[in-house]
């Protein structure tokens, strides 16, 4: 279990809501679940306050590693009913994104075997004020996700 703290910087109340997948949003594919849960998934801010939200961990199956993008919706509230709602001062929601991860009790050496097409990458000359691009193919061969 891990505890993230939430502060609200604005002069207002905002809802942070947490998309989890079959809760909070629905599902982008079938039987879509996520591997972390989080606690509360709705929680109110006052403004210049915070909130602490509790998120454990619980694979699906054994001798996996989880990387996940958790993410967390915060809408002002002044935008609670759009028949009430100023347009000089209606403020859309954001996202915000946590990257979490975990494994469950990996048995064997786990490790990234990660491949470029190229040895060396060289990108060809060019004039002040052109672009050059460069192609290379990465290739993740373990058995562990890798990000770049």
């Amino acid at each position: 279990k891990r505890t993230v703290t939430v502060k609200n910087r604005t002069s207002q109340r905002v809802t942070c809501t947490w998309m989890l997948a079959g809760e909070t949003r629905l599902r982008c594919i079938e039987n879509e679940t996520s591997c972390f849960l989080i606690h509360p998934l709705v929680q109110e801010l006052k403004p210049q306050g915070s909130a602490e939200f509790t998120i454990a961990f619980k694979p699906i199956e054994g001798g996996t590693a989880i990387f996940e993008h958790l993410e967390l919706v915060t809408a002002p509230k002044i935008n609670r009913s759009f028949r009430l709602v100023d347009l000089k001062r209606f403020t859309p929601s954001w996202t915000s994104v946590l990257y979490a991860c975990g494994h469950s009790g990996v048995s064997r050496y786990s490790s990234t075997k990660v491949e470029l097409s190229e040895e060396e990458v060289r990108f060809r000359p060019c004039a002040a004020g052109e672009r050059t691009y460069h192609t290379v193919c990465l290739t993740n061969k373990g058995d562990t996700s890798v990000s770049y």
